[in-house]
This record gives structure tokens, sequence and C-alpha cells, in this order.
């Protein structure tokens, strides 16, 4: 029998890195042009990151989590934004690879 985390967790965690990196993306209102502007990588390769053909920039992952942690005010919650950056790799751990 499934354990409720495991049903729940798909509702409100995207399933995926790239599905992660899109979402905090739309939530912060940001293009992928945008991502791609500020990490000094090509759009396409957002776009490719966003839907799984590639796998997630460690530039791009961090530029996305940092912006969220700094946006949603991660920090007045008393979370360092290492441990918050920990907390999301450890969900998607081995999915993201450097520039």
């Amino acid at each position: 029998m499934e354990n409720i985390d495991d049903r729940l967790m798909p509702i409100f965690i995207p399933s995926t890195k790239g599905e992660c990196l899109s979402y905090f993306r739309k939530v912060l209102t940001l293009t992928q042009m945008d991502v791609a502007k500020t990490c000094e990588i090509e759009r396409s390769s957002i776009s490719k990151m966003e839907n799984g053909d590639i796998e997630v920039h460690v530039v791009a992952w961090n530029f996305i989590t940092h912006q969220v942690y700094t946006t949603l005010e991660i920090k007045s919650n008393g979370i360092s934004y290492q441990d918050f950056n920990r907390f999301l790799n450890k969900l998607y751990e081995q999915e993201s690879v450097s520039l």
C-alpha cells in the first residue's frame, strides 16, 4: 500500500527538476529568455531542461532557487538558502550538471 506522502507529493511538488525549474520560473514571472540571459545559457537549452530533454544546469538551478528563496522571503521563516537549496537538491538528487 502506498504511503499518503507518496500520493500527495506529486500534487504539490513537480516530479522532475526540469518541471520544478519551469514551475518556479513561472511563479517568478520570468521568461525562458530572462533565465537564459542571466545564466548565459541558450534559451533553447532552458526549454530542453524544462522538458526533460537535457539535465538541468547547476547555474540555472541555483539562479532560480535563489530567486524563489529571496522573492518568497523564505529566510524570514528561519531557513537558510543553503538549507533550502539542499532540501530541493535532495528531492531531485542526481539531476543537475555543471556547465
